[in-house]
């Protein structure tokens, strides 16, 4: 697909671990510790790419067992549930940095719940596109995390996009559905 008149979008998606209840930090009933991903949304000539990715460990128990590095993987986050999204259009040139961001990731990225986790990547990437005005989300201490800095975490995520809706963010759309909303399906074209 050309870049050319395209259009094209990032969206940063904040699901938190209860919904309406951004105060808890894990829901330790189902075991879910919330969530962030990132769709990208490239339309021309009548055609569109959406693309969700997540980050997550490629063992989904593995990260409870251990605080250190563990191999991670990117996930198709089609449909995924969320509380609060950021989105802004981008040049394609700007388009292109995130996907060459994403690519750098896979390659080298380790999972680590306190160090590089789904929050991270997400805003990592959001941040890509925004050199400039970057998205600086506060962080959290991790119930046994072993940093000392602190984790961006979903939660942290929410609580962040709500204050910067009340306070502006230049060029940034954001949502709050009512309850939860879900990530439209994504859409590659067949070669």
């Amino acid at each position: 697909m050309s870049d050319f008149g395209a259009h094209c979008s990032i969206e940063l998606f904040a699901d938190l671990p209860v919904d309406g209840k951004p105060e808890i930090f894990f829901d330790w009933r189902t075991g879910f510790p919330g969530h962030c991903f990132v769709q990208l949304k490239k339309s021309n000539l009548g055609k569109t790419v959406v693309l969700n990715v997540g980050y997550y460990p490629e063992d989904p128990w593995k990260f409870i067992y251990t605080m250190g590095e563990i191999p991670g993987k990117f996930v198709d986050d089609t449909q995924h549930e969320y509380n609060a999204s950021a989105k802004m259009n981008l040049p394609s040139q700007d388009f292109v940095k995130v996907i060459l961001y994403m690519k750098k990731k896979l390659k080298m990225a380790k999972y680590d719940i306190d160090d590089f986790n789904c929050a991270n990547f997400a805003i990592e990437a959001f941040n890509s596109a925004r050199s400039n005005d970057p998205l600086i989300v506060p962080k959290h201490n991790i119930p046994g995390g072993t940093t000392r800095k602190g984790s961006e975490t979903p939660q942290g995520l929410y609580r962040e996009l709500f204050r910067l809706k009340r306070d502006k963010m230049a060029g940034v759309e954001f949502t709050f559905p009512q309850n939860k909303a879900y990530a439209e399906t994504t859409k590659i074209p067949c070669k």
